[in-house]
């Protein structure tokens, strides 16, 4: 099952991140998740990158934008290009810069080739356009499954 993956860069405190590291984990397995697909983003999707890496299984990368890379530090865009390094296939958007729309057409990409969700997400709404809230919401509206890892009320259901 190609599993997308959607969530906030900040995550929460260290015993918040280690949570969603073992639920992700355990959707992983639980769900027979063969293939990942999101777009690198700190937090959230690079934490599924590299669970994935661990164990073998391929990813997808969606690149918002030609100056992606240029919205991460130094030391997150070392890691960014690493991971991207790893992906199994990439699918560059034609946006040239970063912006809102450019994250949120990344988001629907990630929706439209995967054949679940996994949205690790507080549950509040988008800050912008493209937020974790609006890619559920147009998961939800494909008629997508979408397994909500809540980084809040730390529950696991689907929604």
């Amino acid at each position: 099952m190609i599993a997308g993956l959607t969530g906030h860069q900040k995550i929460g405190d260290e015993l918040t991140i280690l949570w969603v590291r073992d639920q992700l984990a355990e959707a992983v397995t639980a769900w027979g998740v063969t293939e990942g697909c999101m777009s690198l983003a700190i937090g959230a999707d690079q934490m599924y990158a590299e669970l994935l890496l661990d164990r073998g299984l391929p990813y997808r990368v969606v690149v918002p934008c030609e100056r992606y890379g240029g919205t991460f530090s130094d030391e997150e865009r070392q890691r960014y290009f690493f991971l991207l390094s790893k992906a199994k296939s990439v699918i560059a958007l034609g946006f040239v810069k970063p912006t809102e729309r450019a994250f949120y057409e990344a988001g629907k990409e990630v929706v439209n080739t995967s054949e679940m969700l996994i949205a690790i997400w507080d549950g509040r709404e988008a800050r912008g356009l493209g937020g974790t809230a609006d890619i559920v919401g147009f998961a939800r509206a494909s008629s997508k499954r979408v397994l909500h890892i809540d980084t809040v009320g730390r529950v696991v259901k689907m929604i």
